[in-house]
């Protein structure tokens, strides 16, 4: 909870410096919000209705804050908020003759970070020291401490909150440089797989137009007939080899088009696209002899999803189970309502899988990956997509297997609220 109040303002692409300054705006106002409110009822109990009007006014300004950090708009006037709050602050503590100097460390751990510049942050800093040490001089005049001491008193106050700004300086900047470092390394690193998936992905667009052609070809002198036993073998261990790698470059050229963030978003009907799915995976496997069972919910399943992407999703699941599924296994898919998701499972009872691969089988291109029971070969890709989709869409995505006894992929999808 704390966490979403610290983010609140705070989008995506917000750079590192402005992350910290709204996130120092909203602590700022956690913290001062409930205190003010306290101070307002006391005061209006202790008919102090001057008091409890200048709580009115610091409890708007606050709320001025939330609309700017809400709507992303107007955020340079932060930093004159803050010394329109500590004028407020200076005023009734000159007023009631309070100097409490827990105030001015609050204001001075927000001015280090909401001020852009050091000087600024120095001045604000200064006069806000005078301000609160002015406050505590009236204390020592108004108590009659004795005049040889009113200096010695005044310094106490004046050295250690001068020292502290100085000291929150400090380490603001050098704390500051280290992220902007950071963020620069992030963002070296960030262009440089952006740099290495483009790459990879012309490779990948340019290799799949020969591979195409020489599967093409293999199959034209297939029937051209006329070769011999030992030429034919040559020429299906070509053409075997050529559809893996196809095989293999069109996963990467997908995975590249799928992963970036939905933005064609449609309603889609859960069981009909389920049901399209479950029956291209028995038109596929009809081979190895695959039962299908699929449970459906009666309730209207409509969920706000990118169609293209829950139909690979779907898809990958399918024929995973269908690659590691003995010949007459069973398949069941089901989907059903729990809470505000629509829960899909797929289960099947083939080979299962491994306690010491399970942790790995969502990672790209995974060590864990295997030949299916008719030796279907894997890249270890399609539950990395798969994983990544689910969460792209706002849901997850589990397995629950055993070595011998089968595996069942949960995928959780929230659905749309009427």
């Amino acid at each position: 909870m704390l966490k979403k109040l610290l983010d609140f303002g705070i989008a995506d692409s917000e750079d590192l410096v402005e992350i910290h300054k709204q996130r120092m705006f909203n602590l700022f106002t956690i913290l001062v919000i409930p205190f003010i409110i306290i101070t307002l009822g006391i005061n209006i109990i202790n008919s102090k209705y001057q008091l409890a009007i200048v709580n009115s006014i610091q409890f708007c300004i606050f709320g001025f804050t939330i609309w700017i950090g809400y709507h992303h708009k107007l955020r340079y006037l932060r930093s004159w908020i803050l010394v329109v709050l500590s004028i407020i602050a200076l005023s009734v503590a000159i007023y009631s003759r309070n100097g409490s100097e827990y105030r001015i460390l609050v204001m001075m751990v927000a001015g280090a970070v909401i001020f852009d510049n050091n000087w600024k942050y120095i001045l604000f800093t200064i006069l806000l020291t005078i301000g609160f040490t002015y406050c505590r001089y009236l204390d020592f005049l108004l108590n009659e401490i004795p005049a040889n001491q009113i200096g010695y008193r005044v310094a106490q106050v004046f050295i250690p909150l001068i020292l502290t700004s100085i000291s929150l300086l400090y380490f603001k900047n050098i704390y500051l440089k280290s992220q902007l470092k950071l963020q620069g390394a992030l963002e070296e690193v960030s262009k440089s797989n952006d740099a290495k998936e483009r790459i990879m992905y012309a490779l990948a667009h340019d290799l799949r137009s020969p591979l195409t052609n020489v599967i093409g070809i293999t199959r034209i002198m297939r029937q051209q007939g006329n070769l011999s036993p030992d030429q034919l073998k040559w020429i299906d261990f070509i053409e075997s080899s050529s559809q893996n790698s196809n095989s293999l470059v069109n996963e990467l050229l997908q995975s590249n088009e799928l992963m970036s963030k939905p933005e064609n978003l449609e309603l889609i009907d859960l069981k009909k696209l389920l049901e399209e799915v479950v029956l291209m995976a028995q038109i596929k496997s009809v081979d190895k002899n695959i039962g299908f069972e699929f449970i459906k919910t009666e309730e209207n399943c409509q969920v706000l999803m990118e169609h293209l992407k829950m139909q690979r999703l779907f898809t990958n699941l399918v024929n995973n189970a269908v690659k590691f599924s003995h010949e007459s296994g069973q398949i069941i898919v089901s989907i059903a309502k729990k809470g505000q998701y629509f829960v899909v499972s797929v289960k099947d009872d083939g080979i299962g899988i491994s306690d010491k691969n399970l942790p790995f089988i969502f990672d790209p291109f995974t060590k864990a990956k295997r030949k299916g029971t008719s030796n279907e070969i894997s890249y270890g890709l399609g539950l990395s997509i798969s994983k990544q989709i689910a969460e792209q869409h706002g849901g997850t995505i589990q397995v629950l297997s055993k070595l011998g006894e089968g595996t069942e992929f949960i995928v959780s999808l929230p659905l749309v609220r009427a």
